[in-house]
């Protein structure tokens, strides 16, 4: 197994984040099964910050990719979409095509990706279906173009509590 490296850290106004990746481990992940579980944590001492992760697995033994990140704005939903973002853009930096199986422990983000929102609102100008604009724009228009260029995601699937399911997921047989 590859060490793993930090391939990218970003700070922002509204989060900041890293990234640690296995690029050994990625660049022979293509066409095997990899799995993406993102999960959130919201501050109890400042409820403006909501620390966001997201774990990339190859083959459900070997970690490739992990983010851990804290956003200033205090929106759960909004972190989730980071991570889903950060994630996904930094696995297509190394691997093209993949059955992707995501684990989501955000109901908003689930719904997007389960039932298509983002393509609707990339189709219909990011505009809900009452004519107003649709929230949280400035990361739903990179998440429906990425949705749009990659048919990657095989299977969407809600987690209520992070540990047991991936836990769960560990100790599955392959």
């Amino acid at each position: 197994m590859g060490t793993m490296n930090v391939w990218n850290t970003k700070q922002a106004k509204a989060y900041e984040y890293k990234v640690s990746v296995n690029e050994e481990l990625l660049k022979k992940a293509s066409g095997k099964k990899i799995s993406m579980f993102i999960q959130h944590n919201k501050s109890k001492v400042d409820p403006k910050r909501v620390g966001f992760s997201a774990v990339v697995t190859v083959e459900g033994r070997y970690t490739a990719i992990e983010i851990s990140g804290i956003s200033y704005d205090g929106s759960i939903n909004r972190s989730h979409i980071r991570a889903f973002l950060i994630a996904v853009e930094t696995l297509y930096h190394f691997v093209k095509t993949t059955d992707l199986v995501l684990y989501i422990g955000n109901h908003f983000l689930y719904k997007i990706l389960k039932y298509d929102w983002a393509l609707n609102w990339l189709r219909n100008g990011f505009l809900r279906q009452d004519g107003y604009p649709v929230m949280n724009q400035d990361l739903m228009q990179p998440l429906a173009k990425i949705l749009y260029a990659n048919e990657f995601v095989t299977c969407i699937k809600e987690m209520k509590d992070f540990r047991t399911s991936y836990n769960r997921f560990i100790e599955q047989d392959y």
